[in-house]
């Protein structure tokens, strides 16, 4: 029984000492910053990748929840891209 729980844990932290970040990893203004850049680069999948894949987006002008990331990126990322081809974000301010 000890075999099988060394073995347990050995693999458990060397899945962890292998493990890709995510990006909770990094600092939220990094975060932030990575996705204002996917936007002002008119990037919408790397933008769309910030998202859960279950995420509900609302938006008011759109009058409906959009749900799931693809959905998300053609209806709310697409669209704006594309109704504001000019479109550029910017962190105005310290992160509170």
């Amino acid at each position: 029984m000890q075999r099988r729980a060394f073995l347990a844990t050995a693999a458990i932290a060397l899945a962890l000492a292998t493990a890709t970040p995510v990006l909770a990893d990094d600092g939220a203004e990094a975060v932030v910053e990575a996705y204002l850049a996917a936007w002002n680069a008119h990037d919408s999948a790397a933008a769309a990748a910030f998202f859960a894949p279950d995420v509900v987006y609302y938006d008011a002008s759109v009058g409906t929840p959009i749900e799931g990331r693809d959905a998300a990126k053609t209806g709310v990322i697409d669209n704006f891209l594309t109704a504001v081809p000019d479109a550029s974000w910017k962190m105005k301010g310290a992160p509170v």
